[in-house]
């Protein structure tokens, strides 16, 4: 009787000491696996970042929109594929479509194409920000004001020199890597 309690006793005190000894092991090893996701994340930010200013720097990359804001609206979300700001050089492509309305461009919307007259880039540690200055046939002179943090989340606001308003969330993309549907221009 007493050397089963004996082995008892012995064999409750090793486990006692697995489950006090086990968690201690792991949060030793945790912080190196933390530390090195930490860095990976670091570096694919700052990787991302060069690519956006390159893009940037060369004005070709489109902006695909998760939601679409008027003037005096609620945020909408729309499909990325066909509500986009593409800028490719000197041309601003604005396009904004709905697949349950009828539209100009067949998409349900209005796909407006414009000219770039001034174009002003600023980098920072965080993103870049793009004030641009457009003219189209059927927007006037128009404002494009482009934030894009390092993780290619971007914010655009057009504003119209009539007093127009349309601001687009979404992804910064290079123009090859985007699945974007254009619809026919208005002009």
């Amino acid at each position: 009787m007493k050397l089963k309690l004996i082995k008892r006793l012995t064999m409750f005190s090793i486990m006692l000491a697995l489950l006090v000894v086990s968690p201690v092991v792991a949060q030793e090893a945790a912080p190196e696996t933390e530390k090195s996701k930490k860095e990976q994340k670091k570096e694919a930010l700052a990787a991302n970042l060069e690519t956006i200013k390159k893009a940037a720097q060369d004005s070709m990359f489109i902006i695909e929109a998760n939601t679409l804001r008027g003037k005096n609206t609620f945020s909408q979300f729309v499909s990325s594929n066909t509500n986009f700001i593409k800028l490719n050089g000197n041309e601003v492509i604005i396009q904004t479509a709905n697949p349950f309305m009828i539209g100009y461009n067949g998409l349900g919307g209005v796909t407006i194409t414009g000219e770039v007259s001034q174009y002003k880039l600023t980098e920072d540690e965080d993103g870049v920000r793009i004030l641009l200055q457009m003219t189209s046939a059927i927007l006037g002179h128009s404002t494009l004001n482009i934030s894009v943090s390092a993780s290619g989340n971007s914010n655009a606001i057009v504003r119209t020199g009539y007093g127009g308003y349309l601001q687009l969330n979404g992804d910064m993309k290079l123009l090859q890597e985007s699945g974007y549907y254009e619809g026919m221009s208005i002009l």
